[in-house]
């Protein structure tokens, strides 16, 4: 099943018809029934226009298939330290110092568990941030959840928080913003004492996206 099968599939159970489903997200009429007829690929522009109307979508499942069709809902849960591997496992690293190197090392092992349920995701982890580039949305010192973007090159949703690792061991949390160019992005800082950085793809290794930050307990 492709993205455009997935799309028709939410449809189907919102219950809409293919024409208010276009209206609702600003498509020409009959473009989508177009598109799902001939199996053409749907534009990352109008991708963003489903996410941003539709927000109980899980992008992850809408490009991929991975996951659940709907994002959790909002939860009063926090989250709870464990040792009996419930929720996503915590690793006593920085992300901006030291995380490149514990995370090519497949023996580390996590200190403890954190259990938060609105945000336990296979795959997801937690770690350290350091510095004050993102406050106040992420302080210094906070510990956040992170996992792995697979497929950044094909779509990244521009309004979240990412960590990003750089062939040249540069390491940092940021939004993401398009560059000057197709071939570049701008990191942008959430602190006005920063400024935003233009780097190009060429030389971004991983991208993280950040799920959620806690204060460190």
């Amino acid at each position: 099943m492709g993205t455009l099968e997935r799309i028709k599939e939410y449809i189907d159970y919102k219950g809409l018809n293919i024409k208010k489903f276009e209206e609702a997200v600003g498509f020409s009429n009959g473009s989508f029934a177009s598109q799902l007829k001939n199996k053409r690929t749907i534009g990352v522009d109008k991708l963003e226009n489903i996410l941003n109307v539709f927000k109980e979508i899980n992008p992850e499942w809408l490009l991929t298939g991975r996951g659940e069709m709907l994002l959790p809902e909002k939860s009063d849960a926090l989250p709870v330290k464990n040792y009996n591997r419930l929720g996503c496992p915590y690793y006593n690293v920085d992300f901006q110092g030291g995380f490149e190197l514990f995370y090519n090392n497949q023996t580390a092992m996590p200190e403890y568990f954190i259990d938060f349920s609105p945000y336990n995701k296979e795959g997801a982890l937690w770690c350290n941030v350091s510095g004050k580039s993102m406050e106040p949305e992420i302080s210094n010192g906070d510990m956040i959840l992170i996992k792995e973007v697979q497929a950044w090159q094909d779509y990244l949703d521009f309004d979240d928080i990412y960590g990003i690792v750089t062939s040249n061991g540069f390491r940092t949390i940021k939004r993401i913003k398009k560059g000057s160019s197709k071939n570049t992005f701008t990191l942008v800082p959430a602190n006005p004492d920063y400024e935003s950085q233009e780097i190009l793809k060429t030389m971004i290794m991983h991208i993280f996206k950040v799920l959620c930050a806690v204060k460190k307990f």
